[in-house]
């Protein structure tokens, strides 16, 4: 079976999945717009409905995603039997209690202002470390920085911090740290440390336990709701974009367009495809202030395709040998 989960629709996404089809494989795509060629081409569709992305860093589209896959997650663990009932409704008790959690992230908006203006904006370079679910929200707090504030950002998995990224590491680099407290914590804990040790700039994101233990050898710690660890790459999705507006605010980028989005690159005569002066207004900006974004959900026409996380579990369970539905 083929997954194909896309934020943007593209001619590469697309010839990838006509290539899966070729290969007689059950395509599954996650979309925001059940209209679309990926949409109308998949086997199974399963709608984020996220509503218009207005900006290119759209924290709704990543976080919307990621709720949707561990849905479906959910569904084929039951549907498959390794999934225990206690373990599906712990799961999903994380996921109800979600949105107060995050309500309570969007509050530090202040704090993650001063982060993003006193360091991150004044960097050339800036790392993400992150260990297992939280080394991909890693990458993700990286992409979002190089690609709306044109700052050099690369994401790293702690693991691989001795084996050269440490090489690259003084006082004048800042370190974002995505740690929550799980049961890998102490192996985080020792690349933090390491970090302290060659005089970075330590920005750590962790729950109040993880706080209480690195937080007085880091610059700032932005201090989370504990959350199971199953639903905290969610959870610390809001904080590493917010950090990446507020930074791109700061130097006075288009947070909604930026110069390398494809909808700035239609074409190299268009305006929108002209890198933005120092000092331009932003725009809202997708990942902009709670404040800014409340109360805007737009319902997404639904189509016949579209199926529940218990129908693409079914297509998910199906596609093991030797198991049926």
């Amino acid at each position: 079976m083929h997954c194909h989960l896309t934020v943007g629709e593209t001619v590469d996404t697309l010839a990838a999945l006509r290539y899966a089809k070729s290969q007689k494989q059950t395509i599954l795509s996650v979309v925001n717009v059940p209209e679309s060629a990926i949409a109308r081409e998949s086997d199974v569709v399963l709608p984020t409905l996220a509503g218009p992305e207005i900006g290119v860093a759209s924290t709704k589209a990543f976080t919307t995603q990621l709720t949707v896959l561990l849905t479906v997650a959910i569904a084929a663990g039951r549907a498959r039997g390794t999934l225990s009932v206690a373990d599906e409704a712990r799961i999903a008790h994380a996921l109800i209690g979600l949105p107060a959690h995050v309500n309570e992230a969007l509050n530090q908006e202040e704090h993650y202002r001063h982060i993003a203006e006193n360091i991150l904006a004044e960097a050339r370079d800036v790392l993400y470390m992150g260990r297992g679910s939280s080394f991909p929200i890693a990458l993700e707090g990286a992409l979002k920085l190089k690609e709306i504030s044109y700052i050099h950002a690369e994401g790293y998995a702690g693991g691989e911090m001795k084996h050269g990224p440490i090489a690259l590491i003084d006082e004048l680099v800042p370190v974002v740290v995505v740690a929550p407290t799980d049961p890998i914590f102490d192996k985080i804990a020792s690349n933090f440390e390491q970090v302290k040790a060659r005089g970075g700039k330590l920005i750590l994101m962790s729950d109040e336990a993880g706080a209480r233990r690195l937080g007085s050898q880091a610059v700032a710690t932005i201090t989370l709701p504990t959350v199971d660890p199953i639903v905290a790459p969610i959870l610390y999705t809001v904080p590493v974009q917010l950090l990446a507006y507020y930074t791109a605010v700061a130097k006075g980028t288009d947070v909604d367009q930026p110069a390398i989005s494809p909808r700035a690159l239609r074409s190299s005569s268009d305006p929108a495809s002209e890198r933005p002066a120092a000092g331009r207004e932003p725009g809202p900006g997708a990942a902009a202030p709670a404040a800014a974004r409340a109360g805007r959900r737009a319902a997404v026409p639904a189509r016949d395709a579209v199926a529940p996380p218990a129908a693409a579990a079914a297509a998910v369970a199906a596609s093991a040998p030797g198991r049926s539905p």
